[in-house]
C-alpha cells in the first residue's frame, strides 16, 4: 500500500504538464513585451473561459463534455 505522504507529495503528471505550459505561456509572452497588467488581464481572460466551459458539466469525472 502506497503511503499518503508519497502520493501528496508528488505532483501528477497532468499538474506538472500544466504548470510546464503555464511557465512556457509566460515567457513567451513576457519575451513578446506584454506588461504583468497585460498578464494579468490574460490570465482573467482565461479563467473566464475555463468557467464558463464547465458551466452545465458538472456529470460525473470521465463523463461527455462540451467543446466550442
Amino acid at each position: 500500500m502506497a503511503s499518503t505522504w508519497a502520493s501528496a507529495s508528488a505532483p501528477s503528471p497532468d499538474a506538472r504538464g500544466a504548470r510546464i505550459l503555464a511557465k512556457t505561456v509566460y515567457r513567451e509572452l513576457r519575451e513578446n513585451g506584454l506588461r504583468h497588467e497585460d498578464l494579468i488581464a490574460f490570465a482573467a481572460e482565461m479563467i473566464g473561459l475555463v468557467a464558463s466551459g464547465m458551466k452545465g458539466t458538472e456529470a460525473a469525472p470521465g463523463g461527455p463534455t462540451s467543446r466550442t
